[in-house]
């Protein structure tokens, strides 16, 4: 599903990868593992298109990353940073967004719509928040509710940055 070979990549002259490769298949849950700044997150950016190796390929599904269209890759990736902006948005309207590859621009909420992202705020416990501005929660909670902003996506493949980050023992296990 998502194959990143031989990958090289570095900031300004310090290289962080060089010759990484990993291979992800529907169904395999994978851990990444390592020191801080050893280029964890950097991969990651990478696998989902937001970054461009210096050398090596990244393919989605069979095709060169870098030949997809943002939307495409939309509808089958899903990327959750380790840090994200802060929304003016109800936690209802921030999860909506996710339904955006699905749709056109200014089209309206489908049934389906409205059903992934119910379905998405009642995985995370997330539900009694929709109608709360997002600056407003805890960052347990936030993390939650960015957890549901993935899974309304209703993508394939995952891929999470820390996504325990912030949350209580009970919530952490539960992911």
């Amino acid at each position: 599903m998502l194959k990143l070979s031989d990958i090289h990549f570095s900031y300004g002259k310090s290289p962080i990868l060089q010759g990484v490769s990993l291979h992800l298949n529907r169904g395999e849950l994978v851990g990444i593992i390592g020191k801080n700044g050893c280029g964890k997150t950097t991969l990651l950016r990478i696998g989902a298109g937001l970054l461009q190796p210096s050398q090596g390929t990244c393919t989605l599904g069979g095709t060169e990353m870098n030949a997809l269209k943002r939307r495409d890759i939309a509808k089958t990736l899903s990327y959750f940073p380790q840090a994200r902006p802060l929304p003016d948005l109800t936690v209802a309207e921030y999860v909506a967004l996710a339904r955006y590859p699905h749709k056109g621009a200014l089209s309206p909420l489908s049934a389906r719509d409205r059903a992934a992202i119910a379905a998405a705020l009642t995985e995370t416990d997330t539900l009694h928040l929709a109608n709360r501005p997002v600056a407003s929660l805890s960052g347990g909670e936030r993390q939650r509710v960015y957890l549901a902003l993935l899974l309304a996506q209703e993508t394939k493949l995952l891929l999470l940055d820390e996504p325990t980050a912030h949350l209580d023992a009970g919530h952490a296990f539960s992911l």
